[in-house]
């Protein structure tokens, strides 16, 4: 016998749209903006975003908060993917630093790209280090 649905009333797609705005309104501490920590990890010059809930406390409601407290693996999963969707594209050629799998995905698209076929779309969480 399967066990029942919950419903909590919590509807995600608002919770992230709720994170979309929070993230906009964030100041990271060594960035102007959370855009230029966003355009950062695109060039892998920086491999983690750490928020501290302190720092969002005066940004974000307190329902949100509480949520976020409250289903801890839940919310980064929602985080991750509204930062994955914020950001920008990697266009840039990879160096004799990149990694293989930054090597792959350059190459595969800008073959695409070539070819005609359009870009080719990757799980974001293989390209996500």
């Amino acid at each position: 016998m399967a066990t029942p649905a919950i419903n909590i009333g919590i509807d995600y797609s608002q919770e992230k749209v709720k994170i979309k705005e929070l993230l906009d309104k964030y100041q990271p501490t060594e960035f102007a903006n959370f855009g230029d920590l966003l355009a950062e990890v695109a060039q892998q010059r920086v491999s983690k975003i750490e928020i501290e809930l302190d720092q969002l406390a005066n940004l974000a409601d307190q329902s949100l908060l509480q949520n976020i407290e409250q289903n801890t693996k839940r919310y980064t999963s929602l985080f991750c993917q509204v930062v994955d969707s914020m950001l920008p594209d990697q266009s840039d050629q990879p160096t004799d630093d990149s990694d293989p799998l930054s090597v792959l995905i350059y190459q595969r698209t800008k073959r695409n790209q070539e070819d005609g076929n359009g870009p080719t779309s990757f799980p974001p969480e293989l390209v996500r280090k």
